[in-house]
């Protein structure tokens, strides 16, 4: 309001002087003979205080802008607020005591929500380690809930006897043996919306997700399954009472070493039991874990007539054996 009352006295001042021009100027308007210098030099006269006038308030509306924007008065405020101004520019561009407002992104407020995350197309994942037991089982495809085989396990015997001595009748037996058919599933559900708004592929991403988790539990199921409403595991059946004695659903144990480590010795003994197989057998499978198979394949190299060469964990195709490393079942 000081401002304004201010300008409004200046207003006032130059009215006042012009009242009286103006009073002069009629009166020469009335005269018959006007002396053409004495106007000429009245007009300059007022002309230039016109001018002193308007020089004046405009010096004060400039010093009222400025006061108004910078909260400053001129003179000695001015050349102090220069004076920082050079301090700041010369510091490349430190604070200093200067008030500096500016957006700025790590604030949320202040603008950082104005900046907006890139999303990159690529999906770093995690490679889950499994062994593919469908390499070495042998795949049965059935339409039913179960698959039957008959088991040709026992043997008939055979006698000397005389010319007429009768013989002893010993037919062999046969045995069953049942597969049942178990359900896997992966549970992995998303909404309608999710689907149609991702900005990924994710149907392919979640079929991909769920074979994986399904391949590694049916691996770990052809190893360590329990039986129970899932495959049993090989290494789930027990051994068999006695050494070279055969028991049906029982599994003959062959030490190989200690169990720190497979031993030299051991493996011998395993390839004296390997070399004994009937010929049908063509073809024996070595399943072994990433430790024993760093130790397995210097011994196999040294095993007797090299009959074992190693190549990549797997024996050559001429060998007769092929040994698998098994990564993980789980």
């Amino acid at each position: 309001m000081a401002d304004l009352n201010e300008i409004k006295g200046l207003v006032e001042e130059v009215n006042k002087t012009l009242v009286p021009l103006r009073s002069d100027i009629d009166a020469l308007k009335s005269r018959d003979v006007v002396d053409e210098d004495r106007l000429t030099k009245m007009a300059d006269s007022v002309t230039a205080k016109m001018q002193a006038i308007m020089d004046a308030q405009a010096k004060e509306i400039a010093a009222l802008k400025a006061r108004e924007i910078g909260g400053i008065m001129p003179g000695k405020d001015s050349a102090e607020v220069k004076a920082k101004l050079d301090a700041f520019l010369r510091k490349d561009g430190e604070k200093g005591s200067l008030e500096i407002r500016a957006m700025s992104t790590d604030s949320q407020p202040d603008g950082g929500f104005l900046v907006l995350p890139e999303v990159s197309n690529t999906v770093v994942s995690r490679v889950f380690e499994t062994s593919n037991m469908r390499l070495i089982a042998n795949v049965e495809p059935t339409g039913s809930k179960s698959r039957t085989f008959l088991i040709d396990d026992d043997e008939g015997s055979a006698e000397w006897s005389g010319e007429k001595t009768a013989a002893t009748e010993d037919t062999p037996d046969l045995g069953e043996k049942e597969i049942v058919a178990h359900n896997v599933r992966a549970k992995m559900n998303a909404t309608a919306d999710v689907l149609a708004d991702a900005y990924v592929d994710l149907p392919t991403w979640l079929i991909t997700k769920g074979g994986d988790k399904l391949g590694r539990a049916e691996n770990t199921a052809f190893v360590t399954g329990n039986g129970v409403a899932k495959p049993r595991g090989f290494t789930t059946y027990a051994a068999w009472g006695a050494a070279g004695v055969y028991e049906r659903d029982k599994l003959e144990r062959v030490k190989t070493g200690s169990a720190a480590a497979i031993t030299a010795d051991g493996l011998i003994n395993l390839a004296g039991l390997l070399n004994g197989l009937p010929p049908e057998i063509t073809r024996v499978d070595v399943l072994t874990n990433s430790a024993d198979s760093s130790r397995l394949d210097p011994l196999l190299q040294h095993a007797p007539r090299k009959k074992w060469s190693v190549s990549d964990h797997r024996l050559e195709p001429d060998a007769g054996l092929a040994v698998f490393t098994l990564e993980r079942t789980d």
